[in-house]
């Protein structure tokens, strides 16, 4: 701890809430010519499925009319970044698709582009694999309505047998997986990796953790993760998001997994209804991977409601994620944080009746910077950083509030003078060399109108892992 470099700066800031992932937006591309069929790029009555490499961007087509259409398709949008984007051919193309059927997903990786199509039955085109410029690598006879990921294999097993396009399909419960290559089959509905629950088997996506293999899936409405054992093996599944009713008969319930210093967390939309006025900060949600919830902060991104139909397509490479509105027939391109660090255990309430608050900031690099503010507290009073190495829960002698950092390190960051309002901020500046390096901190108020034995109050506690 020696090694941490400590300035302080009092700011007088008003506290603000702690998101574990900000997303900011860099790009919005309308996709309402891709509705047109008498347009070239046209591939259906709305956009429903995206894919995104960090440079290059797919989206696939869904009939939402109540009568057939020419076609269903797949377009690269050439430059998705300009105020003006263009389309490059068609492809993928699926003609006279019946009503509210389409494409139900797409994924990418390296030079390879896989795609479910689900016209109510098996199809030659249920699960196809193209090359990123639109040819057709092979395809396969299936229902394609539970989307399509890459499967990145087990971490030590064997890439012949474990890696490949992955898919299920309603009432199966398992995971399928096919030759990237060749399509060639590497384990069928027959043998392949058991993912069934009490839950049932309504599949409508999936996506792998790129680390350890491990597959989420939208089962109806619900998120269900398998932790990944070997090639064709999953063990002790967790019900991230838990939807009851499940929803099965709602389709587009889509998901994507992010990975942060802190694990992995699932992006979802919360779709049970098919209504199309619902706001976007009220179905799109994210969760850790044992179920407990993320917050999510978009800015000032506020789209039009919508029908709570959205698709993700996350980039780790450039930490982006491109987001298909389908009602509103718009991708968006996001910048995306994942914090280093997470929150935990409680505050307790100071002499003026509030709980005081404390949020984290910055990029927690090494070299890099934590910044921390403080909010609720008491008016003028002085406030401290405290360390530890992990996490504990320690009352602090004739008091409510807990120590819940250990063991408490000698070294603190402070004081903090707050005030009139309770509220200050600091900066811990840190040098490089501390990459992996974890901490956990917490706020303490000195509140001597609280009296006792320790005249403290607390604040929430994080634990930090330095990048």
């Amino acid at each position: 701890m020696n090694r941490i470099l400590v300035h302080t700066l009092v700011l007088g800031l008003a506290a603000s809430a702690s998101a574990q992932v900000t997303l900011t937006e860099f790009a919005t591309i309308d996709l309402a010519s891709t509705a047109n069929a008498l347009n070239p790029e046209f591939i259906g009555s709305n956009p429903v499925a995206v894919a995104w490499n960090g440079s290059q961007l797919f989206v696939a087509g869904y009939n939402n009319s109540p009568t057939t259409i020419t076609q269903c398709a797949i377009v690269e949008v050439l430059n998705p970044t300009s105020a003006t984007p263009t389309y490059g051919p068609v492809f993928g193309v699926v003609a006279n698709p019946p009503s509210f059927r389409g494409y139900s997903g797409l994924d990418i990786s390296g030079s390879s582009l896989a795609a479910a199509f689900d016209d109510g039955m098996a199809n030659a085109d249920g699960i196809a694999c193209f090359d990123l410029a639109g040819t057709l690598r092979w395809r396969k006879n299936a229902r394609g309505g539970s989307g399509v990921a890459f499967d990145p294999g087990f971490p030590t097993g064997n890439p012949a047998v474990g890696r490949g396009v992955a898919w299920t399909t309603f009432g199966s419960g398992r995971r399928s997986l096919q030759n990237t290559t060749t399509g060639a089959d590497i384990w069928d509905s027959t043998n392949g990796m058991v993912i069934l629950t009490p839950e049932g088997s309504f599949w409508r996506d999936l996506d792998f953790d790129d680390q350890t293999g491990d597959i989420y899936l939208r089962e109806g409405n619900n998120v269900i993760a398998w932790m990944r054992t070997g090639d064709n093996a999953v063990a002790n599944p967790v019900l991230v998001f838990d939807q009851n009713p499940d929803a099965d008969f709602i389709n587009q319930q889509n998901l994507a997994v992010l990975r942060g210093p802190t694990g992995v967390i699932v992006l979802y939309n919360d779709r049970a209804l098919n209504s199309t006025n619902q706001g976007f900060s009220q179905v799109v949600k994210a969760a850790f991977a044992d179920g407990r919830p993320v917050s999510l902060d978009f800015g000032s991104f506020s789209p039009n409601p919508g029908n709570a139909s959205y698709d993700f397509s996350y980039d780790a490479a450039t930490r982006t994620l491109a987001l298909l509105d389908f009602s509103n027939r718009n991708v968006h391109l996001f910048n995306v944080f994942i914090a280093p660090w997470e929150e935990y255990g409680q505050g307790c309430r100071g002499s003026n009746g509030m709980i005081p608050t404390l949020t984290l900031g910055g990029d927690g690099a090494s070299p890099g910077s934590v910044s921390y503010t403080f909010g609720s507290g008491p008016a003028n009073a002085a406030a401290f950083i405290v360390f530890g190495i992990t996490r504990g829960s320690l009352q602090l002698p004739g008091s409510q509030c807990f120590a819940q950092v250990s063991p408490i390190l000698s070294v603190t960051l402070g004081p903090v003078f707050l005030d009139g309002q309770g509220a200050g901020s600091t900066t811990l500046t840190l040098p490089g060399g501390l990459t992996g390096v974890s901490l956990t901190q917490q706020g303490a108020i000195v509140d001597v109108a609280i009296g006792g034995l320790i005249p403290l109050i607390t604040t929430t506690a994080y634990e930090l892992t330095l990048q």
